[in-house]
């Protein structure tokens, strides 16, 4: 897997400069799920950020008023992001994601990221601006899937 092209295809990191896409590379692992297996788990420790390679992972929520799990979006699309709360306090998990079929992620420790924003503040600014833009839009998302459920 070329980790400096898929870094470079995510939109949050598209303007980033070579030097810190490199530092992200170092950081990067390819990781595999198979069908079924979840990527991460609501409500636990967010570790990393991960960029969809090949695959498809459903984002899900647990509702506290129904003993039932609502899917609220579904990563579809290589190099979509999801995990952003590894880069965002408290750095806890706000869904699950579970792998519909087998599949390939690049996974960067959260930490990493930041370590590389704090050195480059007017490149955080924007990677910041553009994940709240991101976050928006999935809450709104989140937020009409769990209307139409209740």
């Amino acid at each position: 897997m070329d980790k400096n092209k898929v870094i470079r295809e995510v939109e949050l990191f598209e303007f980033l400069t070579d030097d810190i896409v490199a530092g992200l590379v170092d950081a990067a692992k390819e990781m595999k799920f198979s069908k079924g297996e979840l990527v991460f788990h609501e409500e636990e420790r967010a570790e990393y950020v991960y960029i969809l390679v090949e695959g498809k992972i459903s984002m899900g929520v647990s509702l506290t008023s129904k003993p039932a799990k609502v899917t609220v979006s579904v990563l579809d699309t290589p190099y979509l992001l999801c995990g952003w709360s590894a880069i965002v306090s408290p750095y806890r998990f706000t869904a699950y994601g579970l792998c519909e079929e087998d599949t390939k992620v690049l996974a960067i420790p959260g930490e990493s990221i930041l370590d590389l924003l704090e050195q480059n503040p007017g490149v955080a600014y924007t990677v910041m601006k553009r994940l709240t833009e991101l976050i928006s839009g999935r809450l709104r998302s989140t937020r009409m899937v769990t209307l139409r459920t209740l």
